[in-house]
C-alpha cells in the first residue's frame, strides 16, 4: 500500500457509567496512554480505566476517569465529567455487540479530514476552539495558515516519529512523563506552543461535550504513544454527525 493512502481505521469511543454498559469481549487495555489504546483498538474491543494508563498524566483527568487533583490537573480544560470507564473499538466492533459509539475518531491527511467537515457545515463543527492551536485546526483550515505555531508542529512531530525508532527512547519518555511535576512543565509548553491533548481531549472530549465535530494535530504524545504518523490530523465526530459524513 502506497504510505500517503495509509490511514487507520475508524474508532468508536463510548463512555461507560458502570460495568453492565459493556460488552462481554471487552479486553482491559493496561499501557501508556489512551492514544496508544486508540491506536491499538480493533474489533474485539478495549476497555479504559483511571487505572489502565500508567504514564499519560493528562488523559485520564480530561476524559473524567479521574477527579482533578492539584494545580495542573485543574488546568486540563475542557474535560469530561467523571465517567465508569470508555469502551474503545473499531466500528464493526460496535456493531458485534450491537452498541453505538458516542463519539468516532478519524486520522487522516488535513484535507481529506477537512472534506469529511465540509459535508456537516459550519454549524456542526466546534468553532468556539477555533483560534486556540492547542485544541482545535479548524480556524487554520478556514484561513489556509496557522503561522508560526504551524511551523513548529510541522517540524517537531515528524523529529519525534523519528525518535520512536530509536532503542530507548519510547521508553525513556514513560518513565520520565509518570512525574506530575515533569507533565506540568511540559504542559505549559505545550499548551501555548502546538497541539495539547489531541486525542483524549481535542479528538473525544471536545466532540463529546459540544456534539461538535473537531479536528488537531497530533500532539508530542499522539506521535510518540499513540505512534500516529505526523503527516496525518486527528478528528473526532459525534456518531450521529458522522452517519452523516459516511451517507
Amino acid at each position: 500500500m502506497d504510505a500517503s493512502s495509509y490511514r487507520p481505521e475508524p474508532v468508536g469511543v463510548k463512555f461507560l457509567s458502570s460495568l453492565a454498559d459493556s460488552w462481554d469481549n471487552l479486553l482491559a487495555f493496561e499501557g501508556i496512554s489512551y492514544c496508544q489504546a486508540v491506536s491499538q483498538a480493533g474489533e474485539e474491543g478495549l476497555l479504559v480505566r483511571a487505572s489502565s494508563i500508567g504514564t499519560c498524566r493528562w488523559s485520564p483527568v480530561a476524559l473524567g476517569l479521574k477527579q482533578a487533583e492539584g494545580s495542573f490537573e485543574k488546568r486540563l480544560e475542557p474535560h469530561r465529567e467523571t465517567t465508569w470507564g470508555i469502551a474503545l473499538a473499531t466500528l464493526p466492533g460496535f456493531a458485534k455487540a450491537g452498541a453505538e459509539p458516542d463519539v468516532v475518531i478519524l486520522r487522516d491527511s488535513g484535507r481529506n479530514l477537512k472534506t469529511h467537515l465540509e459535508k456537516l457545515g459550519r454549524e456542526n463543527c466546534a468553532m468556539q476552539y477555533a483560534g486556540q492551536t492547542d485544541k482545535s485546526v479548524l480556524g487554520i483550515l478556514e484561513v489556509g495558515s496557522g503561522g508560526w505555531k504551524e511551523w513548529l508542529i510541522g517540524a517537531v512531530n515528524p523529529a519525534l516519529a523519528m525518535l520512536n525508532k530509536m532503542p530507548g527512547w519510547g521508553k525513556a519518555t514513560e518513565l520520565l512523563f509518570r512525574s506530575t511535576v515533569v507533565s506540568d512543565l511540559f504542559d505549559r509548553l505545550i499548551a501555548a506552543c502546538m497541539a495539547d491533548m489531541s486525542v483524549c481531549r481535542n479528538s473525544t472530549v471536545i466532540p463529546a461535550i459540544t456534539g461538535k465535530a473537531n479536528i488537531s494535530h497530533f500532539c508530542t504524545g499522539g506521535i510518540t504513544w499513540g505512534a500516529n504518523r505526523p503527516e496525518h490530523m486527528t478528528c473526532g465526530i459525534p456518531y450521529r454527525l458522522y452517519r452523516l459524513v459516511e451517507q
